[in-house]
Order: structure tokens, then C-alpha cells, then sequence
């Protein structure tokens, strides 16, 4: 008799032990299927450069990656010009903003003069701005050289807005 009432103790422990872990399982298995969260994808960079020359002007070597583009264009006559027109993209899912911007020429002593507007501080997601660079030779610069070239390198770096 008292190998029997063993074996119902037992066995009704084992019940309530397994229905106890069937109902955690249960549990678990609901919270992780109502708690998905979307996740923010970061991807502001450049998308396009255009390229307009004048005159006797080219840049076939210009280079772009990410948030920062190099510009190598040359010049042969005081009337050559270049026009950059730059496209920068939010294609992520964040919005951002203008943390800074640079621009940096190789050397400043070779007659070329590059102007450029600001881009906008802001971006939604989806949203583009552009960059306008315009090159062209100083007005003084005698016609004595046969090129002029140099370097601008320009850095955009987007930040996620607060």
C-alpha cells in the first residue's frame, strides 16, 4: 500500500511539473511573437554627380564615395568653366542632419577658383539635396601655362537627427 501511494505522489508531481512548463513555454512563446520592433537603417550618402563643361574644360576623373567626392578638373582658357552639380540622399529610414561639411583644394596658388552653395541641414528619409560646385579661372592668370588643374576634395557628413 504504501508503494502505491508512493508511485501517485510521484506521478502527481510529475503532473503539476509538467504543466507548470507547458504554461512557461506557452507564455514565452506569446510574449516573443508580440514584440517586434523595427529597426532604423542608416544610408545618407551621395547618389549622382552631373558634369556641364565649357570651353576647352574636362574632369573625366572625378571620384565619389559614400559622403565624400574628389574633383580634378583642368582649364586651358581663361573662359573654360565647370558646373558639378552633386546629389546627396537619405535612403535610409533615420532622419538626419548636417553634422559638417568640408572642402579642401590641393593648392590654392593655381588660378582655379571653385565656388559652391551650402547643402540643406536637414534630411527626411527619401529626401535629396544637391551641391552646386562651379570652377573657372581667375580673370588674371595669364594664358602663358597650357593647364590649369587641382584638387577639391568635399566631405558631407550626415548625422542622425535628435
Amino acid at each position: 500500500m504504501k508503494d502505491k501511494r508512493n508511485f501517485v505522489i510521484v506521478l502527481a508531481l510529475l503532473f503539476l511539473l509538467g504543466l507548470s512548463f507547458g504554461t512557461v513555454s506557452h507564455s514565452i512563446n506569446n510574449n516573443q511573437s508580440s514584440t517586434s520592433e523595427e529597426v532604423g537603417r542608416w544610408d545618407v550618402k551621395i547618389t549622382n554627380v552631373e558634369v556641364v563643361t565649357s570651353g576647352e574644360a574636362e574632369d573625366n576623373d572625378y571620384k565619389y564615395k559614400e559622403g565624400t567626392i574628389v574633383l580634378k578638373p583642368i582649364l586651358r582658357l581663361v573662359d573654360d568653366n565647370i558646373f558639378y552639380r552633386v546629389t546627396i540622399k537619405n535612403d535610409g529610414t533615420i532622419p538626419a542632419t548636417l553634422g559638417r561639411y568640408l572642402y579642401n583644394e590641393k593648392d590654392k596658388n593655381t588660378g582655379i577658383i571653385f565656388t559652391h552653395n551650402k547643402p540643406k541641414e536637414e534630411l527626411a528619409p527619401g529626401e535629396e539635396t544637391t551641391v552646386d560646385f562651379y570652377v573657372y579661372l581667375e580673370q588674371s592668370k595669364p594664358s602663358e601655362q597650357l593647364e590649369y588643374t587641382n584638387e577639391l576634395t568635399a566631405i558631407f557628413e550626415y548625422i542622425q537627427k535628435n
